[in-house]
């Protein structure tokens, strides 16, 4: 065999410009769902579910992240049918979006 080495390149994620939540996928969804953040400068950030009386039902992440982009998967298979929120915070950034659970 020939002697020959090969070269791998790591790619460096690419890093947001500017802090994002995007809309969960899919929307309605019966029981998982996903959600995608978009951290812009690293910090501490959490990511949290409101019923629509505002009550947390589940915080999916907390922690400190580097800058990035980030997919949660959520399962609320133990939650009833309705309107929730979710919120991701990070610093004095914060961002909230609708979603709709159907069983």
């Amino acid at each position: 065999f020939p002697s020959q080495l090969t070269a791998v390149n790591q790619l460096t994620p690419s890093v947001p410009t500017r802090f994002e939540l995007s809309q969960n996928y899919p929307n309605p969804f019966n029981p998982s769902t996903e959600i995608k953040v978009g951290l812009n400068q690293p910090g501490v950030m959490s990511l949290t579910i409101y019923n629509v009386l505002g009550q947390v039902v589940e915080v999916v992440a907390r922690g400190y992240r580097p800058a990035g982009e980030y997919s949660f998967s959520v399962n609320m298979d133990r939650f009833a049918s309705g309107v929730y929120f979710y919120s991701v915070r990070q610093g004095t950034n914060v961002r909230t979006k609708k979603m709709l659970l159907l069983k």
